[in-house]
């Protein structure tokens, strides 16, 4: 059994999810996940399903989300279909440990948890100067994300928290992987992504920056010269603030027809 935690909720294998549909279930389902192997304190339970005025019947509340998520992971899991459908008892079980409970499952089953390990070992590759390596590893591991994650799960404080560390590592990844393909010279390649990051994050300079490297690259330096403009303008209107150092360094390096370093933000 798989949980999928980069996007939608699910939880299920062969394309068959039974993850709850009840809002609170699921809420209490997605946090364990998020920290499979780990004991989950009733307490943050409690400030995740009831961040203003938890009820008297707490306790007994969650014992009975609790229960309700241990029958969904009993449930035979049938791979196949019709004549050559197999039933087959994949059992991830939810413990009770004190101060509250524990999901076990092997973390190799938990999206977030592979994602993690992909985008840690494309960030080493990167490091060490296995750029094709690191490109690769980065791609598999954001390739991973269906959308935002734990899109269709109501966000208490807990889960705020933890989708907000996600996203984090979402967006490091992302900035690894243009990186890598600037000193690649895959310029073309990176130009549409770029474009929807630098839309969905208007004042996150680094994607501009990128953005107008892969535009000069691929030899669109009046594009190049307008993406710098235009983030020019929204820092001053939203802001009241100039472009960086690292972005006045690009600009003049448009200006000069001449392509910039890619790792100019990584710089300490």
């Amino acid at each position: 059994m798989e949980f999928k935690l980069l996007g939608p909720l699910e939880m299920g294998t062969g394309g068959r999810s039974h993850a709850p549909t009840a809002p609170m279930p699921r809420q209490v389902l997605a946090l364990l996940a998020l920290r499979a192997n780990q004991v989950v304190s009733t307490q943050s339970l409690t400030d995740e399903l009831w961040p203003e005025s938890p009820p008297a019947s707490v306790a007994t509340t969650l014992q009975t989300y609790v229960y309700q998520l241990r029958k969904k992971l009993g449930e035979p899991v049938v791979i196949g279909s019709g004549w050559g459908a197999v039933q087959v008892m994949e059992r991830p079980e939810i413990v009770t440990r004190p101060p509250g409970y524990a999901l076990l499952v092997p973390p190799e089953k938990i999206d977030v948890h592979r994602f993690a390990r992909l985008a840690d070992q494309g960030a080493k590759a990167r490091k060490d100067g296995v750029l094709e390596s690191a490109a690769y590893l980065l791609r598999e591991g954001l390739g991973l994300w269906r959308g935002s994650a734990l899109s269709d799960v109501v966000i208490g404080p807990v889960l705020q928290n933890e989708v907000a560390y996600l996203e984090e590592r979402r967006t490091a990844a992302m900035e690894h992987l243009f990186e890598v393909a600037l000193l690649l010279g895959q310029y073309r390649e990176i130009i549409v992504d770029l474009r929807r990051m630098v839309e969905e994050n208007r004042l996150h300079e680094r994607f501009h920056g990128y953005l107008i490297m892969a535009l000069l690259g691929s030899g669109r330096r009046a594009e190049a010269l307008e993406a710098f403009r235009s983030l020019r303008a929204t820092l001053a209107e939203e802001l009241g603030l100039s472009p960086s150092h690292e972005l006045e360094a690009i600009h003049q390096c448009v200006l000069q027809g001449r392509l910039p370093d890619p790792l100019l933000f990584s710089r300490p």
